[in-house]
């Protein structure tokens, strides 16, 4: 049965399955399960099949074991769990196949062991429940909705995919995957509602069937992922909220991004948004290393940092928050780094600030501007690791035109003491130290020596 079953489509070999279960079942005198419960507690064991029109209900107490025997298992009654629904894999021979048509109900919790590919035809109601997702295991729901509850990843390779995962936790380590059509095309599952990730959560493909919140304390890993909009559905948003990170390589199309915790583009990553990216809250980040392209990314609060190499394709409009850079530095071998692009129009409004972190030696260009920038704002130098802090040097805003200028400067690192500038139209920025008080003193009292000389010279070349 197996080598047949490599030949057929999921649904076919699923009829087959289902056929050999029944001929087994009529041959062996074994009789399909009644409607009923299983509220004592204790342990039941169904092997290979558990058919029934009519729920059956578990209690907190009870665990019932699907024993897919090697193979399969085909479960057709509808179950109400509070207690533990365990689809055991007790063979050793490969992947085992569990069908269920039926729509499920966990108010407690549902174990899938390793190696299980199993199909929630029916739906999952989790509400109150926990979905424990084995290690090289995948389940799919491709026509009805997983909802609720918590689903528990507990290996990297523990896979999802729903035809509509709303308002559910996930703990552990989930993979959020594509569904494989049969002509070996693949779709995107949809989600919706509030994600809670306390976990990591792995984005290959996902439709949006709504407005969703992505919240929690874990990750969302985009591993070259699109992010896109369900048929029928009008440019939904999706919100990254405080305390969420999401990273990774992605493509979110026919989507708006609403950043209010942590975006993270790491070298060599590539987070590509058709829309316009948003981000706002006073915790906010992104975090660029890599690259990052939009239309624009309208900065309304937090910060936004460039590192040494990274590109962003598109405008930056920095309206409140503060717009982190890292100097141009040179390499062991004497090589500069490239120092960040905007391939696009900078924008600082006078609510905003720049802060240039400083670790070793000054820069040459501290950011690359393609289009125009206009500054505006605060600035602040900031001199890290030990970093020596000279009492004169200069910045380069480089840009096609620049408009503006900055209202302040702060040098962190140096003591506290008092710094002035002078910016000059083609973005330069020329920052000396003020001398201190005392210093001021002695310069006066050489002013006044040079000054008197100078009149007793004079006053002696008329006399003669």
């Amino acid at each position: 049965m197996r080598g047949l079953s490599r030949h057929l489509s999921e649904r076919t070999r699923w009829k087959s399955i289902a056929s050999l279960l029944a001929g087994a079942c009529l041959g062996t005198g074994m009789v399909a399960a009644h409607a009923g419960s299983l509220l004592e507690p204790g342990t039941t064991t169904y092997t290979s099949e558990l058919l029934s029109d009519v729920p059956l209900e578990i209690g907190a107490a009870h665990t019932l074991v699907l024993d897919t025997e090697d193979s399969s298992f085909l479960l057709e009654a509808p179950l109400i769990n509070h207690g533990v629904v365990h689809v055991a894999a007790t063979g050793q021979y490969g992947e085992a196949l569990v069908l269920s048509s039926a729509a499920q109900t966990n108010r407690g919790q549902w174990i899938v062991d390793n190696w299980v590919r199993m199909y929630l035809e029916g739906g999952l109601d989790n509400h109150g429940g926990v979905f424990q997702i084995g290690a090289n295991s995948s389940v799919l729901s491709t026509t009805q909705s997983i909802v609720g509850g918590r689903i528990h990843g507990v290996a990297n390779t523990s896979n999802l995919s729903a035809h509509n995962l709303r308002d559910v936790t996930i703990t552990g380590q989930v993979n959020l995957i594509p569904w494989k059509l049969p002509q070996g095309a693949t779709t995107p599952g949809t989600v919706g509602g509030t994600l809670t990730v306390d976990g990591t959560l792995r984005v290959a493909a996902v439709n949006l069937s709504e407005s969703t919140l992505l919240r929690g304390t874990g990750r969302t890993l985009l591993n070259n992922a699109t992010i896109g909009a369900a048929p029928g559905v009008m440019a939904p948003k999706l919100t990254i909220e405080a305390g969420h990170t999401l990273s990774g390589t992605g493509h979110i199309t026919d989507v708006s991004l609403l950043n209010q915790g942590m975006v993270e583009v790491n070298a060599s990553e590539q987070l590509r948004g058709d829309s316009t990216i948003v981000q706002e809250g006073d915790d906010a980040r992104l975090d660029v290393k890599g690259t990052l392209q939009a239309p624009e990314i309208q900065i309304k609060g937090g910060v936004i940092e460039l590192d040494k190499e990274s590109y962003v394709e598109g405008g930056v409009d920095v309206q409140k928050g503060r717009l982190v850079l890292h100097e141009l530095q040179l390499d062991s071998d004497g090589w500069a780094y490239q120092p960040p692009v905007i391939h696009g129009n900078l924008s600082l409004s006078d609510q905003s600030e720049v802060e240039v972190i400083v670790k070793d030696g000054l820069p040459i260009a501290i950011v690359d501007v393609w289009g125009e920038a206009s500054l505006g704002g605060d600035l602040i130098i900031s001199f890290v690791d030990g970093a020596k802090v000279p009492s004169t040097f200069d910045l380069l805003f480089e840009a096609s035109s620049v408009q503006g200028a900055f209202r302040s400067i702060r040098v962190n690192g140096a003591g506290g003491l008092p710094w002035t500038f002078i910016q000059q139209r083609n973005g330069a920025v020329e920052i000396a130290m003020v001398p201190e008080p005392e210093t001021w003193g002695l310069m006066l009292c050489g002013l006044g020596v040079v000054a008197w000389r100078l009149r007793r010279r004079t006053a002696h070349q008329t006399v003669h």
